[in-house]
């Protein structure tokens, strides 16, 4: 009996730790001292973020198909892709969890999906959509995080964007 209550009991496998959990302007700071000790090119503090001290959170977390990877999307307009380590539910202590990729957005990410066929063994498949106001429909690599196609929706009557705040792949 007791062996099935531990089983229903929710457990932390996983944290970003205090790394988000700070204003929008401390994560990029926080991004950007991890960026040059690892002697890569640091980020502008501004990076597309206006309102810098507001509190960053994730605003939404999505499993990939095959789960291995959960792609979030931050207040500080920051699509961020985590590949899980295989031993995820193996350790008694949750694990550290870094951002693999980073694709910054220069206006608010309305919704996000993740394509279905996902497979993160096959890096042509590691493809997401996201949505921002003013601006095409964007397909991008959850890996390397680049453009890869755009798609505009635009209103037939007023030639202005349409703004899709929800999206998804179908199978056609």
């Amino acid at each position: 009996m007791d062996h099935e209550n531990r089983a229903a009991t929710p457990r932390c496998v996983g944290s970003t730790g205090d790394f988000y959990r700070c204003s929008v302007r401390e994560t990029l700071g926080r991004k950007a001292r991890k960026s040059s000790q690892n002697g890569e090119q640091g980020q502008r503090l501004n990076d597309g973020c206006e309102a810098h001290e507001e509190s960053n959170f994730f605003k939404s977390a999505q499993w990939t198909p095959d789960g291995t990877c959960v792609l979030t999307n931050s207040e500080d307009n920051h699509l961020r892709t985590f590949v899980l380590p295989p031993d995820l539910l193996e350790k008694d202590t949750p694990h550290d969890l870094t951002s693999y990729s980073t694709l910054p957005s220069p206006e608010p990410i309305y919704t996000s999906t993740v394509y279905p066929l996902f497979n993160l063994q096959d890096p042509s498949t590691t493809l997401h959509l996201s949505t921002t106001r003013d601006h095409p429909i964007r397909l991008s690599s959850a890996l390397h995080p680049s453009l890869l196609a755009s798609y505009p929706l635009v209103s037939p009557t007023t030639e202005a964007y349409i703004t899709p705040h929800s999206i998804l792949f179908t199978p056609d």
